[in-house]
């Protein structure tokens, strides 16, 4: 039985160096009762550099990836997480998740 998942609409996303925004996007996201998935698109992500800090200043490192799919899956607690994407030529996005949950 797969998890009951609720739709985030808290997510916040910022880039630095990209070219019109398409060099790293965030094709879907979902919050599960105790993880945050993504589901990214672009050529040369550094799937093994993405990371997140939580509003204390801690790290938080996915607890999965998915190479095939593009799924990066972090552990997830409701607080407020920033999530750090780069590629392969130093192009970033920032995306902050909020904290709270928006069923739909």
């Amino acid at each position: 039985i797969a998890s009951l998942a609720f739709v985030n609409n808290d997510l916040e996303v910022a880039s630095n160096n990209l070219l019109n925004n398409d060099r790293i996007i965030i094709e879907d996201h979902r919050l599960y009762d105790d993880h945050f998935t993504l589901k990214l698109e672009g050529d040369d992500i550094e799937y093994d550099a993405i990371y997140a800090m939580n509003s204390e200043g801690n790290a938080v490192f996915p607890d999965e990836i998915d190479y095939e799919n593009s799924l990066v899956s972090f552990p997830y607690n409701s607080e407020e997480l920033t999530i750090h994407i780069s590629d392969k030529q130093g192009h970033t996005l920032d995306a902050v998740l909020s904290g709270t949950l928006n069923k739909k």
